[in-house]
């Protein structure tokens, strides 16, 4: 994660003009109303730190920090609240939030908060990628109790470390040498198995992974959209 980098999710954008302000001689600071957008951006830029407010757009606060703790993103975090309560409380201590601060708030304060958290930064254990996998796979409501699961599992693997190979030459006959069956049988575990996901599905959480899809993305594009987010 890079301590330069700051990334500002709220949902008052005269907040995040003022408070961006400040912040823009010291950081490189991203700014956006979004949940959804706030986790591409951690995605794409491993923004050290992120200042969030629980109550964005298109994907709450807390949901936000469950997906990013998911994916392995671990930027040291101020949240933002109006509203404490126990929930709240629990969520925060359970997602590593450093800070958690009233609204509205002085802007001078939340800034040497921010200073606070980008000096004290460190660079983050690495994150197991099958447990990073395994997550994922969770949060998309695949079921660990079916034998696709874990097909999946070794294809997103395998499929992170060569992006180039086929998926039905190659892929595939990988996973079923390491799972001691056939490449048919994989190919089929792992249809059936998305298929009852995606009919459990949370759609908030799918359209963060699969914004464009209406239907089921097909096995290929499923192991292809995972592989790439835990690239190793």
């Amino acid at each position: 994660m890079d301590a330069h980098k700051l990334l500002l999710a709220d949902s008052n954008e005269d907040f995040l003009t003022a408070l961006a302000e400040i912040l823009s001689p010291q950081y490189q600071v991203f700014t956006t109303r979004s949940g959804k957008e706030a986790l591409h951006i951690l995605q794409r830029e491993q923004c050290g730190v992120m200042i969030l407010d629980l109550m964005l757009t298109e994907l709450d606060g807390i949901s936000l920090l469950e997906q990013a703790v998911a994916l392995g993103l671990n930027p040291k975090v101020l949240v933002m609240t109006p509203l404490f309560n126990d929930y709240i409380q629990s969520a925060a201590e359970r997602l590593g939030v450093a800070y958690l601060v009233y609204k509205p708030c002085d802007l001078q304060a939340v800034a040497n908060r921010i200073a606070d958290l980008s000096h004290g930064l460190r660079l983050p254990e690495p994150v197991d990628p099958h447990s990073q996998i395994r997550s994922l796979l969770t949060q998309l409501s695949v079921s660990a109790k079916y034998r696709g699961c874990r097909y999946l599992m070794e294809a997103i693997y395998l499929m992170a470390q060569d992006s180039g190979q086929s998926v039905t030459k190659e892929l595939y006959p990988a996973v079923a040498q390491i799972c001691n069956c056939d490449s048919s049988n994989v190919e089929r575990s792992i249809r059936s198995v998305l298929d009852v996901a995606w009919k459990k599905r949370q759609p908030s959480i799918w359209e963060c992974y699969f914004p464009l899809h209406k239907k089921r993305p097909t096995n290929a594009e499923f192991i292809s959209r995972l592989a790439e987010m835990i690239r190793l």
